[in-house]
Protein backbone atom coordinates (compact mmCIF):
# COMPACT_ATOMS: atom_id res chain seq x y z
CA UNK A 1 0.00 0.00 0.00
CA UNK A 2 2.62 2.64 0.94
CA UNK A 3 4.43 1.64 -2.35
CA UNK A 4 1.56 2.77 -4.30
CA UNK A 5 1.14 5.73 -2.47
CA UNK A 6 4.60 6.10 -3.17
CA UNK A 7 4.68 5.40 -7.11
CA UNK A 8 1.57 7.91 -7.23
CA UNK A 9 3.08 10.75 -5.64
CA UNK A 10 6.63 9.92 -7.77
CA UNK A 11 3.67 10.12 -11.09
CA UNK A 12 1.92 13.28 -10.03
CA UNK A 13 5.37 15.24 -9.50
CA UNK A 14 6.91 13.60 -13.41
CA UNK A 15 2.98 15.29 -13.99
CA UNK A 16 4.11 18.70 -11.95
CA UNK A 17 6.95 18.90 -13.89
CA UNK A 18 6.39 18.26 -17.49
CA UNK A 19 3.22 20.49 -16.81
CA UNK A 20 5.49 23.34 -15.82
CA UNK A 21 8.56 22.71 -18.52
CA UNK A 22 5.35 23.44 -21.19
CA UNK A 23 3.68 26.22 -19.50
CA UNK A 24 8.17 27.94 -19.38
CA UNK A 25 7.96 26.59 -23.12
CA UNK A 26 4.52 28.30 -23.90
CA UNK A 27 5.38 31.73 -22.11
CA UNK A 28 8.52 31.37 -24.02
CA UNK A 29 7.04 31.04 -27.36
CA UNK A 30 4.74 33.71 -26.59
CA UNK A 31 7.93 36.27 -25.38
CA UNK A 32 9.31 35.27 -28.82
CA UNK A 33 6.15 36.08 -30.82
CA UNK A 34 5.08 39.63 -28.94
CA UNK A 35 8.78 40.64 -29.78
CA UNK A 36 8.53 40.09 -33.33
CA UNK A 37 5.17 41.86 -33.46
CA UNK A 38 5.42 44.37 -31.24
CA UNK A 39 6.09 47.13 -33.93
CA UNK A 40 2.66 46.10 -35.64
CA UNK A 41 0.75 46.41 -32.03
CA UNK A 42 2.00 49.57 -31.13
CA UNK A 43 0.56 50.83 -34.99
CA UNK A 44 -3.06 51.47 -34.21
CA UNK A 45 -3.73 52.81 -37.56
CA UNK A 46 -5.43 56.22 -36.14
CA UNK A 47 -6.53 59.28 -38.49
CA UNK A 48 -4.69 62.25 -38.12
CA UNK A 49 -7.40 64.04 -35.76
CA UNK A 50 -5.76 61.15 -33.03
CA UNK A 51 -2.12 61.36 -34.01
CA UNK A 52 -0.76 63.03 -30.69
CA UNK A 53 -3.03 60.95 -28.75
CA UNK A 54 -1.87 57.44 -30.03
CA UNK A 55 1.67 59.22 -29.45
CA UNK A 56 1.30 59.40 -26.24
CA UNK A 57 0.05 56.31 -25.97
CA UNK A 58 2.78 54.62 -27.37
CA UNK A 59 5.04 56.56 -24.92
CA UNK A 60 2.76 55.63 -22.10
CA UNK A 61 2.49 51.64 -22.92
CA UNK A 62 5.94 50.11 -21.82
CA UNK A 63 7.16 46.98 -23.64
CA UNK A 64 7.43 44.60 -20.47
CA UNK A 65 3.90 45.84 -19.21
CA UNK A 66 2.16 45.09 -22.55
CA UNK A 67 4.41 41.83 -22.81
CA UNK A 68 2.58 40.41 -19.08
CA UNK A 69 -0.36 41.51 -20.51
CA UNK A 70 0.06 39.45 -23.93
CA UNK A 71 1.15 35.93 -22.37
CA UNK A 72 -1.53 36.15 -19.85
CA UNK A 73 -4.27 37.05 -22.71
CA UNK A 74 -2.29 34.08 -24.96
CA UNK A 75 -2.76 31.70 -21.86
CA UNK A 76 -6.79 32.82 -21.92
CA UNK A 77 -7.01 31.81 -25.35
CA UNK A 78 -4.23 28.69 -26.28
CA UNK A 79 -5.40 28.27 -29.51
CA UNK A 80 -4.93 32.25 -30.86
CA UNK A 81 -2.34 32.99 -32.45
CA UNK A 82 -0.05 36.06 -32.14
CA UNK A 83 -1.68 37.75 -35.33
CA UNK A 84 -5.12 37.13 -33.67
CA UNK A 85 -4.09 38.76 -30.38
CA UNK A 86 -2.17 41.48 -32.11
CA UNK A 87 -5.58 42.59 -33.40
CA UNK A 88 -7.16 42.72 -30.08
CA UNK A 89 -4.24 45.19 -28.96
CA UNK A 90 -4.86 47.36 -31.95
CA UNK A 91 -8.53 47.78 -30.75
CA UNK A 92 -8.21 47.67 -27.35
CA UNK A 93 -5.87 51.07 -28.16
CA UNK A 94 -8.12 52.37 -30.11
CA UNK A 95 -10.72 52.07 -27.70
CA UNK A 96 -8.47 53.91 -24.82
CA UNK A 97 -8.07 56.45 -26.57
CA UNK A 98 -11.89 56.80 -27.45
CA UNK A 99 -12.21 56.29 -23.37
CA UNK A 100 -9.99 59.17 -22.49
CA UNK A 101 -11.84 61.87 -24.72
CA UNK A 102 -15.40 60.60 -23.79
CA UNK A 103 -17.43 60.66 -20.95
CA UNK A 104 -18.51 57.23 -21.24
CA UNK A 105 -17.89 54.61 -24.00
CA UNK A 106 -19.77 51.03 -24.25
CA UNK A 107 -17.51 47.70 -25.20
CA UNK A 108 -18.98 45.66 -27.65
CA UNK A 109 -16.24 42.61 -27.79
CA UNK A 110 -15.90 40.07 -25.26
CA UNK A 111 -12.20 39.18 -26.28
CA UNK A 112 -11.07 43.12 -26.12
CA UNK A 113 -12.90 43.68 -22.85
CA UNK A 114 -10.85 40.35 -21.75
CA UNK A 115 -7.71 41.91 -22.65
CA UNK A 116 -8.64 45.18 -21.13
CA UNK A 117 -8.94 42.81 -17.85
CA UNK A 118 -5.65 41.38 -18.56
CA UNK A 119 -4.32 44.79 -18.33
CA UNK A 120 -6.06 45.71 -15.67
CA UNK A 121 -4.78 42.44 -13.35
CA UNK A 122 -1.75 44.37 -13.23
CA UNK A 123 -2.79 47.47 -11.24
CA UNK A 124 0.15 49.40 -10.87
CA UNK A 125 1.55 49.15 -14.27
CA UNK A 126 -2.26 49.98 -15.44
CA UNK A 127 -2.86 53.02 -13.48
CA UNK A 128 0.87 54.45 -14.47
CA UNK A 129 0.04 54.16 -18.05
CA UNK A 130 -3.42 55.89 -17.39
CA UNK A 131 -1.85 58.48 -15.92
CA UNK A 132 1.13 58.82 -18.38
CA UNK A 133 -1.18 58.64 -21.28
CA UNK A 134 -4.87 60.05 -20.29
CA UNK A 135 -3.21 61.86 -16.93
CA UNK A 136 -5.78 59.76 -15.08
CA UNK A 137 -7.08 56.17 -14.47
CA UNK A 138 -9.61 54.91 -17.17
CA UNK A 139 -12.55 53.19 -15.23
CA UNK A 140 -13.70 49.70 -16.55
CA UNK A 141 -17.24 49.77 -15.01
CA UNK A 142 -18.39 45.72 -15.75
CA UNK A 143 -22.09 44.73 -16.41
CA UNK A 144 -23.75 41.94 -14.39
CA UNK A 145 -24.64 40.39 -17.97
CA UNK A 146 -24.84 41.40 -21.67
CA UNK A 147 -26.93 44.75 -22.40
CA UNK A 148 -28.52 45.38 -25.49
CA UNK A 149 -27.62 49.07 -26.50
CA UNK A 150 -28.13 50.28 -29.69
CA UNK A 151 -27.80 53.67 -29.26
CA UNK A 152 -24.12 53.04 -27.23
CA UNK A 153 -23.24 51.61 -30.04
CA UNK A 154 -23.82 53.93 -32.61
CA UNK A 155 -22.34 56.68 -30.66
CA UNK A 156 -19.31 54.36 -30.30
CA UNK A 157 -19.41 53.88 -34.39
CA UNK A 158 -20.16 57.79 -34.49
CA UNK A 159 -16.36 58.77 -32.56
CA UNK A 160 -14.71 55.36 -33.99
CA UNK A 161 -15.25 56.45 -37.28
CA UNK A 162 -13.64 60.00 -36.97
CA UNK A 163 -10.90 58.86 -35.10
CA UNK A 164 -9.56 55.55 -37.08
CA UNK A 165 -9.48 53.86 -40.80
CA UNK A 166 -11.81 51.22 -40.84
CA UNK A 167 -11.14 47.98 -42.70
CA UNK A 168 -11.70 44.10 -42.59
CA UNK A 169 -10.12 44.02 -39.01
CA UNK A 170 -12.39 46.70 -37.58
CA UNK A 171 -15.52 44.85 -38.90
CA UNK A 172 -14.18 41.06 -37.53
CA UNK A 173 -13.91 42.53 -34.31
CA UNK A 174 -16.79 45.13 -34.12
CA UNK A 175 -18.72 43.67 -36.83
CA UNK A 176 -21.01 46.07 -38.83
CA UNK A 177 -20.74 50.13 -37.83
CA UNK A 178 -24.07 52.03 -38.40
CA UNK A 179 -26.01 48.98 -37.74
CA UNK A 180 -28.29 50.78 -35.58
CA UNK A 181 -28.47 53.62 -37.54
CA UNK A 182 -25.86 56.55 -38.90
CA UNK A 183 -26.11 58.69 -35.35
CA UNK A 184 -28.03 61.67 -37.01
CA UNK A 185 -29.17 63.28 -33.89
CA UNK A 186 -25.23 62.99 -32.68
CA UNK A 187 -24.34 64.51 -36.22
CA UNK A 188 -27.00 67.12 -36.05
CA UNK A 189 -25.66 67.95 -32.46
CA UNK A 190 -22.60 68.36 -32.87
CA UNK A 191 -22.61 70.67 -36.16
CA UNK A 192 -25.50 72.73 -34.28
CA UNK A 193 -24.46 73.12 -30.41
CA UNK A 194 -21.87 75.32 -29.22
CA UNK A 195 -18.17 73.94 -28.24
CA UNK A 196 -19.01 74.48 -24.60
CA UNK A 197 -22.38 72.48 -24.56
CA UNK A 198 -20.76 69.52 -26.19
CA UNK A 199 -17.57 69.59 -24.52
CA UNK A 200 -20.09 69.58 -20.70
CA UNK A 201 -22.27 66.70 -22.44
CA UNK A 202 -19.51 64.69 -24.17
CA UNK A 203 -15.92 65.34 -23.20
CA UNK A 204 -14.85 63.53 -20.37
CA UNK A 205 -14.34 66.07 -17.12
CA UNK A 206 -10.77 65.02 -16.30
CA UNK A 207 -9.61 65.42 -19.62
CA UNK A 208 -5.73 67.33 -20.02
CA UNK A 209 -4.80 69.60 -22.67
CA UNK A 210 -3.68 67.52 -25.12
CA UNK A 211 -7.05 65.30 -25.09
CA UNK A 212 -9.07 69.14 -24.88
CA UNK A 213 -7.21 69.66 -27.98
CA UNK A 214 -8.42 66.54 -29.69
CA UNK A 215 -12.18 67.04 -28.74
CA UNK A 216 -12.15 70.41 -30.47
CA UNK A 217 -10.64 68.91 -33.33
CA UNK A 218 -13.05 66.54 -33.26
CA UNK A 219 -15.98 69.02 -33.00
CA UNK A 220 -14.34 71.75 -35.65
CA UNK A 221 -14.17 68.94 -38.24
CA UNK A 222 -17.84 67.91 -38.12
CA UNK A 223 -19.03 71.59 -37.74
CA UNK A 224 -16.81 73.10 -41.26
CA UNK A 225 -17.34 69.49 -42.95
CA UNK A 226 -19.06 70.41 -46.07
CA UNK A 227 -21.24 67.94 -48.17
CA UNK A 228 -18.98 68.95 -51.56
CA UNK A 229 -15.77 68.45 -49.44
CA UNK A 230 -16.60 65.19 -48.64
CA UNK A 231 -18.48 63.94 -51.68
CA UNK A 232 -14.46 62.95 -52.52
CA UNK A 233 -15.05 60.24 -49.88
CA UNK A 234 -14.19 57.51 -52.76
CA UNK A 235 -10.85 58.76 -52.77
CA UNK A 236 -9.91 59.61 -49.29
CA UNK A 237 -11.47 55.81 -48.34
CA UNK A 238 -9.00 54.33 -51.32
CA UNK A 239 -6.01 56.01 -50.10
CA UNK A 240 -6.03 55.07 -46.42
CA UNK A 241 -9.16 53.72 -45.28
CA UNK A 242 -10.10 56.74 -43.97
CA UNK A 243 -14.14 56.21 -44.09
CA UNK A 244 -14.62 59.59 -41.54
CA UNK A 245 -15.22 61.85 -44.77
CA UNK A 246 -17.93 59.04 -46.38
CA UNK A 247 -19.55 59.09 -42.47
CA UNK A 248 -19.97 62.82 -42.97
CA UNK A 249 -21.20 62.63 -46.73
CA UNK A 250 -24.18 60.41 -45.78
CA UNK A 251 -24.62 62.19 -42.54
CA UNK A 252 -25.73 64.89 -44.99
CA UNK A 253 -27.73 63.40 -48.00
CA UNK A 254 -30.11 60.77 -48.96
CA UNK A 255 -27.87 58.80 -51.50
CA UNK A 256 -29.42 56.60 -53.54
CA UNK A 257 -26.66 54.26 -53.71
CA UNK A 258 -26.14 54.95 -50.31
CA UNK A 259 -26.61 51.07 -49.29
CA UNK A 260 -24.35 49.33 -51.56
CA UNK A 261 -21.35 51.81 -50.61
CA UNK A 262 -21.97 51.59 -46.54
CA UNK A 263 -21.87 47.64 -47.14
CA UNK A 264 -18.57 47.83 -48.39
CA UNK A 265 -17.03 50.21 -46.02
CA UNK A 266 -19.45 49.41 -43.12
CA UNK A 267 -19.89 46.09 -43.61
CA UNK A 268 -22.97 43.65 -44.81
CA UNK A 269 -25.32 44.72 -42.28
CA UNK A 270 -24.97 48.19 -41.83
CA UNK A 271 -28.24 49.84 -42.14
CA UNK A 272 -30.30 47.80 -44.33
CA UNK A 273 -33.24 49.03 -44.93
CA UNK A 274 -32.40 52.75 -44.22
CA UNK A 275 -29.45 54.79 -43.30
CA UNK A 276 -32.18 57.17 -40.81
CA UNK A 277 -32.95 54.48 -38.16
CA UNK A 278 -35.92 53.83 -36.91
CA UNK A 279 -33.46 54.40 -33.48
CA UNK A 280 -31.96 57.83 -34.50
CA UNK A 281 -34.73 60.24 -33.23
CA UNK A 282 -34.25 58.79 -29.51
CA UNK A 283 -30.38 58.79 -29.13
CA UNK A 284 -28.66 60.66 -26.99
CA UNK A 285 -25.69 60.72 -24.26
CA UNK A 286 -25.74 59.67 -20.77
CA UNK A 287 -29.40 59.51 -19.87
CA UNK A 288 -30.76 62.39 -21.41
CA UNK A 289 -31.65 60.47 -24.85
CA UNK A 290 -29.24 57.58 -24.71
CA UNK A 291 -26.73 56.39 -27.05
CA UNK A 292 -26.59 52.71 -27.42
CA UNK A 293 -24.51 49.51 -28.26
CA UNK A 294 -24.19 46.61 -30.44
CA UNK A 295 -24.17 43.07 -31.07
CA UNK A 296 -20.95 41.36 -30.48
CA UNK A 297 -19.20 40.13 -33.66
CA UNK A 298 -18.80 36.40 -35.18
CA UNK A 299 -15.35 36.29 -33.00
CA UNK A 300 -17.52 36.13 -29.69
CA UNK A 301 -18.94 32.90 -28.18
CA UNK A 302 -21.23 33.98 -26.01
CA UNK A 303 -23.77 36.44 -28.21
CA UNK A 304 -23.57 36.99 -32.01
CA UNK A 305 -25.30 40.30 -30.44
CA UNK A 306 -22.69 43.32 -32.02
CA UNK A 307 -25.31 45.50 -30.39
CA UNK A 308 -24.70 44.20 -26.64
CA UNK A 309 -22.37 46.07 -24.16
CA UNK A 310 -20.41 43.69 -21.66
CA UNK A 311 -18.68 46.85 -19.53
CA UNK A 312 -18.22 50.84 -19.95
CA UNK A 313 -15.17 53.05 -19.58
CA UNK A 314 -15.58 56.89 -17.51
Amino acid sequence: MVWLLIIGAAILILILQAELKRGAARHERFEKDFKAAFEEIKNIGHLEIAEQLALSMNEALHYEYMEKVNSEFRDKFPMMSQSQAALYWREIQRYLLMASIFKSMDMFNPKVDELWHSMLNYQDEYQQFCKDFAGCEIFHHPKTELVYKPFERTFFDFCYVQLFSIDNSSLSVWGPFFKEGIGQVYFSEFMNEDLSYLKDKYMRKQANLEIIRVFETFVSKIKNSKLEDAADWKNLYRYNNDASYAYLFFAQTDDCDYQIHCKHIFGDDSLPHSHHSHHEGLSGHDGDTGHGGSHFGSDSSCSSCTSCSSCSSS
